[in-house]
C-alpha cells in the first residue's frame, strides 16, 4: 500500500494466564505472532512501530534474538525505516500488574519521546493486525477536531483504534488506581464529534485470542499458510 501510516503500539505485557505461554512467542505459519503482527503492519504502509513488553519480557528477548536487526538508532527521532518489518522501539512496563493501561501509558511515552504530537494506533499482541484497508481508513477518519477512530464490525468496535495525541495526554494524566484508567472508558467519554466509528469488513478486529485454537482460526482469516 501507499503512504505511511501513523506508528503503532504494539501491547505486548500481560501475563497469558489462559494462554500458558506469552500469546506473541506463538508460532503462527514459522514465525512468533508478534513478528507477524509488525510483517502485516510494515506490509500495510506501517513504518514505525513501539512494542510494550513487562511480564516475560527476558522470554521474548531471548526468544526473538533478531529485534536487534530490527531497531535503528535514530538520534532525537525515529528514522523512517521501509522493509518487511516496520522501524521498532522497545518500551518495558516495570509495574505490568497495573494493567494493559499502564502498558499503553508506557508505550505512548516511549513514543512522544521520539515523535511528539503523533497520533498513532493501538493494539493488542492478542488482536490481529488488519489490512492495510482498514488502517488507511481509520488514519483519513482523523481529521483536526477528531480524537479517535475505531473500526466497527457489524455494530462492534474492535482493534486496532487510531487516536490523536491529545488523547494520549489526557490519558497520562489518569492514576492507574483509578477505576476510569482503562482505554473503553475513556473512549466512551468522548463527544460524538471527537469520535469516529468507521464500519469495516474485517472480523478479525474482534479476536481476542486466548487459546491455540485461536491463534489457528486466526490463521486462516488472515490467510496464513
Amino acid at each position: 500500500m501507499n503512504g505511511t501510516l501513523p506508528p503503532l503500539i504494539i501491547l505486548a505485557a500481560g501475563e497469558s494466564r489462559r494462554m500458558g505461554e506469552p500469546k506473541g512467542l506463538v508460532k503462527v505459519g514459522g514465525r512468533p505472532w508478534l513478528e507477524v503482527q509488525l510483517r502485516r503492519f510494515a506490509a500495510a504502509g506501517g513504518r514505525k512501530a513501539v512494542v510494550v513488553l513487562g511480564y516475560h519480557r527476558e522470554e521474548y528477548l531471548e526468544k526473538m534474538p533478531d529485534w536487534g536487526a530490527w531497531m535503528r538508532d535514530a538520534g532525537c527521532g525515529m528514522l523512517d525505516w521501509e522493509g518487511e518489518l516496520p522501524w521498532m522501539a522497545l518500551a518495558m512496563n516495570s509495574e505490568p500488574e497495573n494493567g494493559p493501561f499502564s502498558s499503553l501509558i508506557t508505550g505512548w511515552n516511549r513514543l512522544r519521546e521520539m515523535l511528539p504530537g503523533t497520533p498513532a494506533f493501538v493494539l493488542p499482541v492478542d488482536v490481529p493486525c488488519p489490512s492495510g484497508e482498514v488502517l488507511q481508513a481509520l488514519q483519513t477518519a482523523l481529521q483536526p477536531g477528531v480524537e479517535v477512530c475505531v473500526p466497527v464490525y457489524q455494530g462492534r468496535g474492535g482493534h486496532p483504534i487510531l487516536a490523536a495525541a491529545s488523547f494520549f495526554e489526557k490519558l497520562r494524566t489518569l492514576p492507574f488506581s483509578d477505576p476510569q484508567a482503562r482505554l473503553d472508558s475513556q473512549i466512551k467519554k468522548l463527544v460524538p464529534e471527537n469520535l469516529r466509528k468507521i464500519p469495516v469488513q474485517e472480523k478479525i478486529i474482534l479476536l481476542n485470542m486466548n487459546h491455540k485454537k485461536d491463534f489457528e482460526d486466526a490463521q486462516d482469516l488472515m490467510g496464513i499458510e
